[in-house]
């Protein structure tokens, strides 16, 4: 008899391993699902759920809507935080993942409710509304025709959409008299982002590009400079000259040194003054006018920037600095400022000159890479309004759930009812769990005693349900720190 339990026990082993196969066998070859979000769903399984998804009108951004809009998403101080971005048309697992660490740290900083992601692709909005993030659908930017092709590059300018449309923007909310900070998608916030806005005295705030432990003085640039921007001979820029930047003019011959501020156009902030909307129109004028629009858009906010330093006699001079190194600077700058021991207490960092995987292997080593804790990565999609780390309108905590007329939140839990083949394999499951206890519990009535088998039966003594494991570290406040000793930065 024992010898018989033996083996029917193991017959049902056999059969559940069996079943698991079947089934492993069956997902891998059955038709792609449909897209569902929620937890414990990665970029890799985002990118095998492609599909569109109607793009609910809270969403979408145009000249109509602009002002209600910002009305929504700025801070009592009537800042707005924003970026623009187009995912390649495949294989952009790299860059959904820059965007998530992006958005996860804007969170941290308590600025997420303040931040404004934009993009005039219709497939970047579905992948970036699908992760829970603040994407709105650009209908407001004059996009040229010819963007609308080749993933977004016109074939006369090494600017993609996505760079000339953040100055566009960055015009468009001083038009409205809102403060507008830009942050390249690869940056990280690691304190309020809008603490260069607490400096009244500018007009225009930038990320320095210089290469060095400290930045330049004035002086010393007179007989250096940067290098890397020169004036180069173009007869088709007005002036016969134009601002380019090194690498793509090798030859020393063609160069002559330039005077410029040497700014990343990465991370930049404008307050509404008259200076600050003429020289943001002026750069939008730069970057669509036919004799200039080939020019990279860094080179020409260096070389756009330069006339407004010293005013007309009726409009008065651009008030402009860079930011000090110490608070904002790209990766290799603060790895030079360690190596020295010097002060580094960031606000912002950039992976400037950094490159495909080098941004996220910088980062990693740094310690700022976490794409997968994303505000809504592990939860539902938002609706509009509803996203969390609200500064002075509350965290995530504070938001009450609202009403999802999309079914999203639904959605993020199903996949349209289960399948069929796997909800076979698990009754199959339980049947032959069942049948293994059955047999087990045969052979054990038969050999042991009444007595002994009231005492040996286990008990449900410490079987209680296992308790949540905490997935993260406590809570930290969403509320933008307005700390008085950081004002200066």
């Amino acid at each position: 008899m024992r010898s018989r339990a033996c083996h029917l026990l193991l017959l049902g082993c056999a059969g559940i391993l069996w079943q698991v196969a079947r089934c492993a066998d069956d997902t891998e070859n059955s038709p792609e699902p449909t897209r569902k979000t929620g937890p414990g769903l990665g970029t890799a399984q985002l990118l095998a759920q492609e599909g569109p998804t109607p793009v609910d009108e809270n969403w979408v951004i145009s000249n109509a809507t602009v002002g209600s809009i910002l009305k929504q998403r700025a801070t009592p101080r009537r800042e707005v935080l924003f970026t623009t971005i187009r995912l390649p048309a495949t294989k952009y697992a790299a860059e959904l993942e820059m965007v998530m660490n992006f958005c996860h740290f804007v969170q941290e900083a308590g600025a997420l409710s303040h931040l404004m992601i934009l993009t005039t692709d219709n497939m970047t909005w579905t992948r970036l509304h699908d992760r829970g993030l603040p994407v709105y659908l650009d209908k407001a930017f004059p996009e040229r025709p010819e963007y609308a092709y080749g993933g977004g590059k016109a074939h006369d300018s090494p600017n993609r959409v996505f760079d000339v449309q953040k100055h566009w923007w960055g015009w468009k909310i001083l038009e409205q008299d809102y403060l507008a900070a830009y942050m390249d998608a690869d940056a990280i916030p690691l304190q309020d982002p809008f603490l260069p806005f607490q400096n009244t005295t500018y007009d225009v705030q930038g990320l320095s590009d210089w290469d060095e432990v400290t930045p330049q003085d004035p002086a010393v640039s007179l007989s250096g400079g940067c290098k890397l921007y020169y004036w180069i001979e173009d007869p088709a820029a007005p002036t016969g000259t134009i601002l380019r930047e090194y690498w793509n003019f090798p030859d020393p011959v063609v160069k002559t040194h330039a005077h410029n501020p040497c700014q990343s156009t990465g991370v930049w902030y404008l307050r509404p003054t008259p200076p600050a909307k003429a020289f943001m129109l002026a750069m939008t004028q730069r970057l669509s006018a036919p004799a200039t629009r080939h020019q990279w858009d860094q080179t020409a906010w260096n070389e756009v920037i330069l006339p407004f330093l010293w005013g007309n006699g009726e409009v008065e001079p651009l008030a402009y600095r860079l930011l000090p190194h110490a608070h904002y600077a790209n990766v290799g700058v603060v790895d030079k400022r360690r190596a020295a021991g010097l002060p580094v207490d960031l606000v912002v960092l950039h992976s400037g000159y950094l490159h495909g995987k080098e941004k996220k292997e910088a980062y990693e080593r740094m310690g700022f890479w976490s794409p997968s804790n994303a505000t809504r990565s592990k939860g539902t999609r938002l609706t509009h309004g509803q996203e969390g780390g609200g500064g002075a309108k509350g965290g995530a905590a504070d938001l009450p759930r609202a009403a999802d007329p999309l079914g999203l939140a639904a959605a993020s839990t199903v996949n349209n009812g289960p399948r069929p083949d796997l909800a076979h394999g698990a009754a199959a499951l339980g049947l032959l769990t069942v049948l293994g206890v059955v047999v087990t519990l045969a052979f054990t009535r038969r050999r042991r005693s009444a007595a002994l088998r009231s005492s040996l039966l286990p008990t449900k003594t410490g079987y209680g349900a296992p308790t949540p494991s905490n997935l993260g570290s406590p809570s930290r406040s969403n509320h933008i720190n307005r700390s008085p000793h950081i004002a200066a930065y």
